[in-house]
């Protein structure tokens, strides 16, 4: 068998996933090979026509095929970045949405006008909703919680 390169084998991802029900077939497969391999998303184009190796190959399928299966980018990962940041997730924590962005832009609208000194999180998850809003209110002291302890250490 030929060597695969860097872009055959994203291609390939792409194509599985595709078939597989991926929403977003190209993008996971860049981000779950650029994981495998220990590389920026940017890195797969700029070495493009690298050869993998066995070990390399069998890395990057075994994450593809856990996509494949349905697994999310974000558990698969172990992490998801939201407003900017990046936080650890596993299935202990619900995986952070863009949409969730919105309601941190309200918050932060509604603290700001109304000179909010305290915010509490109640589920707080991975966290990032109190981390986020801790780091952008810094004169805001913000609390978390969250019934599951596994959660807990997530966010932690």
């Amino acid at each position: 068998m030929s060597a695969r390169t860097l872009i055959d084998v994203v291609k390939l991802s792409a194509t599985y996933l595709a078939d597989h029900g991926s929403d977003s077939p190209r993008l996971d497969a860049e981000i779950l090979a650029a994981h495998a391999l220990g590389l920026a998303r940017l890195d797969l184009y700029l070495q493009y026509d690298r050869p993998l190796d066995e070990t390399e190959l069998t890395s990057v399928r075994d994450l593809i095929r856990r996509r494949g299966g349905g697994e999310p980018v974000a558990y698969i990962t172990g992490a998801r970045e939201f407003y900017g940041r990046p936080f650890m997730v596993s299935p202990a924590v619900l995986i952070p949405r863009p949409d969730t962005e919105t309601l941190i832009e309200s918050v932060l609208e509604w603290a700001r006008s109304h000179g909010s000194r305290r915010i509490v999180d109640i589920g707080t998850g991975s966290g990032c909703i109190a981390l986020t809003l801790a780091a952008e209110l810094s004169d805001v002291n913000v609390v978390a919680t969250d019934i599951s302890a596994d959660a807990l250490a997530m966010a932690r």
